[in-house]
């Protein structure tokens, strides 16, 4: 626990935006930095891992307010052996999916890893957010959401075995009861 503290440490020094947290209120809200490090935990519960059974105490929700909203968690309990490897511990990387997608993630984890094997750390290279994505493409105005805006990426050939369909437009007007419009 105490190496994977210090490498938490270190990866957090070279990518502070792992910590962020929410503040302000309606429309003044924004992410600061949190000085708190992700979090470092031992779990030596029921859950192994494998299903969903026993989950619920790993998975409370995150509170993007008050909590660190990333820890690492290692797992004490481990008694499973597979065919190939004797596996006596496991470690959840958990990070809330507002300050980190899916890339992120493997970004932050990598550079966890990197610290462990006393490797120098990449450091986050992003300065750009998915909304200034959208807004250098200079989408036009859309006047009917479905035929005008165009998509972030190309429809699928085969959309039977794929999943949501995400559509990018700007918006006109005021912002003031966005969901009530929307339905």
């Amino acid at each position: 626990k105490e190496q994977l503290e210090k490498a938490v440490s270190i990866a957090h020094k070279k990518n502070p935006s792992i910590s962020l947290q929410l503040a302000g209120r309606w429309a003044w809200r924004y992410w600061k930095l949190d000085s708190r490090p992700p979090e470092v935990m031992e779990y030596s519960g029921n859950w192994q891992g494998e299903n969903s059974e026993a989950f619920e105490i790993i998975n409370q929700p995150l509170n993007a307010r008050k909590d660190v909203l990333a820890n690492v968690t290692l797992f004490k309990n481990i008694k499973k052996q597979d065919k190939n490897h004797n596996i006596n511990f496991k470690i959840l990387f958990r990070v809330h999916h507002a300050i980190c997608d899916g890339v992120g993630t493997l970004h932050w984890i990598q550079e966890v890893f990197r610290a462990l094997r006393e490797e120098a750390p990449l450091c986050s290279s992003s300065n750009i957010c998915e909304l200034d994505i959208v807004q250098r493409e200079h989408y036009p105005v859309a006047e009917n959401l479905i035929s005008d805006s165009r998509p972030l990426f190309p429809r699928s050939k085969n959309p039977e075995f794929s999943g949501s369909h995400w559509i990018k437009c700007r918006w006109q007007g005021k912002d003031s009861k966005i969901i009530a419009r929307l339905i």
